[in-house]
């Protein structure tokens, strides 16, 4: 015997509840909402601090390196002119790795705050003080025209800022 056929557009009964959930289900887009100003501004600020923080990183990973490198030079010399074991030679090879490490997490451990990040942005991009007195006033609870005025004028500022124009590109050397 051959099954009866599905009515058009039925599934089986063990199948049509989880069609239906999934058919009930709504597909809702979801809109980003605009930022606000001091929101623009702390974000152009975390960009910025986290990109200092892996520059930092970096400069902390080349003199843990440089270190490294010492080390193993006089382990090496060391080695030369005293009976020491061969595994010795083997160490010297291997400590500049884990000195480098120790030296970039070094570098990178301390997080900035964003206030001063903002004041290390306005001296770089010569702001006259805009994002650090927008994050002070904003900070306030005191709501007003001259707090609206400063915040605008700082996210004004903080949208066309461009973190890599003033800390060097990860990867990159500069001479």
């Amino acid at each position: 015997m051959r099954p009866e056929p599905f009515p058009d557009n039925e599934l089986p009964s063990a199948m049509s509840n989880a069609f239906e959930l999934v058919k009930g289900a709504e597909v809702r887009q979801v809109w980003s909402r605009p930022m606000s100003e001091l929101q623009i501004i702390e974000a152009a600020l975390q960009v910025a601090a986290r990109r200092r923080r892996w520059a930092r990183a970096l400069r902390g990973l080349w003199w843990g390196l440089l270190v490294g490198a010492i080390l193993s030079l006089l382990m090496i010399g060391v080695w030369h002119l005293l009976p020491l074991p061969l595994w010795t030679l083997t160490a010297a090879a291997l400590v500049p790795f884990p000195c480098a490490l120790t030296g970039m997490i070094i570098g990178g451990w301390h997080k900035t705050p964003l206030s001063e990040v903002a004041r290390w942005v306005d001296g770089r991009q010569h702001l006259q003080e805009r994002l650090s007195t927008a994050l002070e006033v904003a900070a306030e609870s005191d709501t007003g025209t001259w707090r609206d005025l400063v915040v605008t004028d700082a996210a004004e500022y903080a949208k066309a800022l461009d973190p890599r124009r003033h800390v060097p590109e990860i990867g990159r050397a500069h001479v």
